[in-house]
């Protein structure tokens, strides 16, 4: 068996297994939303942690590590490290991922390698919440 399309399959299955505990937490909440995201940051092998929001239609909202977010959190903490070492190479270390769901239930992941600022979700300093770079 090809080491690679192992790794490949693994990572494509955790990708799926994020997506659905997203999309879980939304359903969960019985309120009507639009998007919700999820940013996982590595920055060593005993370093990472992750946070989130959502849209609705009357505005933005972060994910409460306390409440909302708990079960969420839990469980990207422990899926965000095995797919940071299945999706990266020698060549390319994964230190940012973000996970987008919609409504519709359509999902998208994008890993980031150099710049571990990249879609930080923040609400200060007048940030939307949303992820930054997005729309």
């Amino acid at each position: 068996m090809d080491v690679a399309m192992s790794d490949a399959d693994e990572a494509s299955q955790l990708v799926i297994e994020l997506a659905s505990v997203l999309i879980k937490t939304m359903q969960s909440m019985g309120k009507p939303w639009l998007r919700a995201f999820v940013r996982f940051e590595m920055t060593s092998s005993s370093n990472w942690g992750c946070n989130g929001s959502y849209e609705t239609p009357v505005g933005v909202m972060l994910f409460d590590p306390f409440t909302n977010g708990r079960d969420l959190f839990a469980a990207v903490n422990d899926l965000g490290p095995r797919l940071q070492q299945t999706a990266s190479t020698p060549e390319r270390e994964i230190l940012v991922f973000l996970v987008v769901v919609d409504s519709e239930f359509n999902y998208k992941i994008d890993f980031e390698s150099q710049d571990l600022e990249r879609w930080k979700i923040t609400k200060r300093n007048g940030a939307s919440g949303i992820p930054v770079g997005l729309t």
